[in-house]
């Protein structure tokens, strides 16, 4: 049976926003955190995923990254602005500088320092009140008022930039990776899996999914659909 695109989150570090944006990056993996492990996965006549349990049977189960056809919104580092009267800043309209006498404003802090880390909200999402209601008064001439950052973990889905298309969702032992999943998970062309191990294993070391064990993992192709801006 088929069903509507789903949207569904997928939490990135700094590092890995800039090789998505700079067009470097088209894989993720996560590991298959199955509790008791499954018997045996299959993927069904709607791409989507079954796990078979000894006395369950099969059961549905949902991927991290939704099935091919599905949609990802990127939670990066952020922060919620009141940026003050009286400055240009460069928003919606490509080639034109607005003055704003105030507004409510998303910074996203791999892009700081340019036109890109600002994003103006509009409208009403659910819960913008009451992010906005805590944030601070910035006045981007001196920096003065600046507000911690927040982790990407507590972006909503409104203040997220990037959107991803799903491409293919698959699973594989993490150790197959090749080269050019490597480099396509935004390592150099340099000895690639060596760099990709190192950078799962900063997340990834001190638990049961460290490289050395070889989990099983969740591989994701994706393309960026739209950069919000």
């Amino acid at each position: 049976m088929c069903r509507d695109e789903a949207y569904n989150p997928m939490n990135c570090c700094d590092e890995d926003v800039r090789a998505m944006l700079a067009g470097r990056r088209t894989q993720a993996r996560r590991p298959v955190r199955f509790e008791p492990p499954a018997d045996h996965i299959r993927v069904n006549d709607d791409d989507a995923w079954d796990a078979y349990w000894e006395g369950k049977g099969w059961r549905s189960i949902k991927t991290p990254f939704g099935i091919r056809g599905d949609k990802l919104w990127v939670r990066e580092c952020w922060r919620p602005l009141h940026v003050l009267s009286g400055h240009e800043l460069y928003f919606d309209f490509p080639g034109q500088f607005l003055n704003w006498g105030f507004a409510e404003v998303i910074e996203y802090r791999t892009s700081q320092g340019s036109l890109e880390a600002l994003r103006q909200i509009w409208g009403n999402p659910q819960g913008m009140r009451q992010i906005f209601n805590n944030a601070r008064l910035w006045d981007p001439v001196d920096n003065s008022g600046e507000c911690p950052w927040k982790s990407a973990s507590h972006m909503p889905e409104w203040a997220s930039r990037i959107i991803l298309d799903v491409q293919r969702v698959s699973i594989e032992p993490l150790q197959e990776i090749t080269n050019l999943d490597a480099i396509a998970e935004g390592c150099s062309e340099q000895d690639p899996i060596k760099e990709f191990a190192l950078k799962w294993n900063r997340r990834y070391g001190k638990s049961k999914f460290a490289w050395e064990h070889n989990p099983c993992v969740w591989a994701c192709t994706f393309d960026i659909a739209e950069v919000r801006q």
